[in-house]
């Protein structure tokens, strides 16, 4: 008797729990008729819960990137590739009503000469250039020596260059400067002999003329074109046939060098 009445008991909470089950909502957690019947896609489980947001992650990676900068080594002469294109100013902060020289910063009182003359050897091509701007805007005839150095040994054409700007700035007829580039012209260096060349003709020395006709022949297009600009204020009756020829395209390949050759023929015969 005992037995048949928990065998009932037992029978009918069996019945109530499997018609519980059925009857579940479909948003509880123990139904099996979850999500409407829809299969879980398992990628959007392994997604993870929340995904980081576009700005944040943007400063992130700047932040990232401004340290690296900040840790990459400072480039030095001996890193310097060789440069065969036009030399072009550095971006730097130049104000082009005193010359092209960098602005002082409010309070920043002008730099001592000699630091400034000795900052032209820096093994930084960008140090040396801002040296020979820096002297050019002081005007100091001090510094011309130093300049003329540059002129003349430089490797970079970028401070090479700058330093017949700041040289026409501190000595604009080249009373100081010209004695010092002369006798460079028999240098055994032909590279320092060119660059002499290239320095006297910013000052329209007609002695540049010569070594500047045989820079028209040299084999790296860069020196081409600078032998043909150099000789935009010095030329002559000579000069303009040999700049002639090279407005062939058989006898000079490059359409830059060719095109500089057209600009400054165009100079000497107008």
């Amino acid at each position: 008797m005992r037995l048949k009445y928990w065998l009932g008991i037992t029978l009918t909470l069996l019945l109530v729990l499997l018609a519980a089950t059925l009857l579940l909502p479909p948003w509880s957690p123990l139904s099996v008729t979850s999500l409407q019947g829809q299969e879980i896609d398992s990628e959007i489980l392994a997604q993870p819960n929340t995904a980081p947001e576009p700005e944040k992650e943007a400063s992130q990676t700047t932040a990232s990137q401004a340290a690296e900068d900040t840790l990459a080594p400072t480039t030095t002469a001996s890193q310097e590739e060789p440069v065969t294109t036009m030399p072009t100013e550095p971006e730097c902060n130049v104000d082009s009503t005193n010359g092209g020289a960098p602005e002082l910063s409010q309070g920043q009182s002008n730099p001592n000469i000699d630091d400034l003359i000795q900052a032209t050897e820096d093994p930084d091509w960008r140090a040396r250039w801002d040296a020979v701007t820096a002297i050019g805007n002081l005007k100091n005839p001090k510094g011309i020596p130093a300049l003329v150095k540059r002129a003349l040994y430089d490797d970079n054409p970028h401070p090479r260059w700058r330093s017949l700007w700041a040289l026409s700035a501190v000595d604009r007829e080249g009373s100081e400067a010209i004695p010092l580039l002369l006798p460079a012209l028999e240098s055994a260096d032909l590279v320092v002999v060119r660059n002499a060349a290239v320095a006297l003709a910013f000052f329209d020395c007609p002695e540049a003329i010569s070594e500047l006709l045989e820079g028209l022949k040299d084999t790296d297009e860069f020196r081409r074109w600078e032998a043909i600009f150099s000789l935009r204020n010095i030329g002559d009756s000579e000069v303009a046939k040999a700049l002639i020829r090279l407005l062939d395209e058989t006898i000079e390949p490059a359409e830059r060098v060719r095109g500089e050759a057209a600009l400054t023929l165009g100079r000497i015969v107008g």
